[in-house]
């Protein structure tokens, strides 16, 4: 009996302990859930918001392959003529809908430095414009750059590098200029050279040396 009595306190000791302990956890969980409601939740940093700058689901591409040299002030060729075609894509190289909601996006063509866009396949915004070559510098500059797509695909004809710094190698680029609400990845061409026209040269851009030959007259033979 007596050990049962025993047995009985020390129960009751541990149920008094438990309680108590019950009791502060209790209010410390109060007090934490009091602290959050008082304190405002800080949104979370520019980095990580799902912004135009960071995330991107579309792409910008410049179908069009430029010729090797292009002359300052002459309508830049291509293997498809003398226009620069630029699409919006998927991810995944799929043409946009003509109803999709980046389907008349307006866009700017730049000139870009060649060694941009060399086995990297994406980058963020800053990247880009830190690769276009500013007019302010060494004078890079396309006639009339800005156009607008339509049905997601456009056509910039007669396309001209009227200002330039010459002899070297560049990149066409393209870029949205206007507010998406979601990021739209620029485009980028291949590189070509860059020079000033032959003085001298009066005949048609894109004219052959052995058409220019066949239309000139020549001399009689004498005999």
């Amino acid at each position: 009996l007596s050990l049962l009595v025993e047995e009985v306190r020390w129960l009751k000791e541990q149920k008094c302990s438990i309680e108590e302990r019950i009791d502060k956890l209790e209010s410390k969980i109060a007090s934490i859930q009091q602290q959050a409601q008082e304190t405002p939740i800080a949104p979370p940093p520019l980095s990580s918001q799902a912004d135009e700058s960071i995330t991107t689901k579309y792409k910008l591409v410049i179908r069009s392959v430029v010729n090797e040299i292009v002359h300052i002030g002459c309508p830049i060729g291509t293997w498809e003529g003398n226009g620069i075609t630029v699409v919006v894509e998927d991810l995944q190289g799929n043409q946009i809908a003509a109803g999709h909601h980046l389907a008349s996006l307006k866009v700017e063509l730049v000139v870009v430095k060649a060694e941009f866009y060399e086995n990297v396949w994406d980058w963020t915004k800053d990247e880009f414009e830190a690769s276009v070559i500013k007019t302010d510098s060494v004078k890079e500059k396309i006639k009339s750059a800005i156009f607008q797509l339509k049905d997601g695909k456009g056509v910039h004809e007669n396309t001209r590098i009227h200002k330039s710094s010459n002899k070297q190698y560049v990149k066409l680029g393209v870029k949205v200029i206007e507010h998406t609400g979601e990021r739209v990845l620029e485009g980028v061409s291949n590189s070509f050279f860059v020079q000033h026209r032959p003085r001298g040269n009066k005949s048609k851009e894109g004219s052959s040396p052995r058409s220019r030959r066949e239309n000139s007259p020549t001399k009689e033979r004498r005999g």
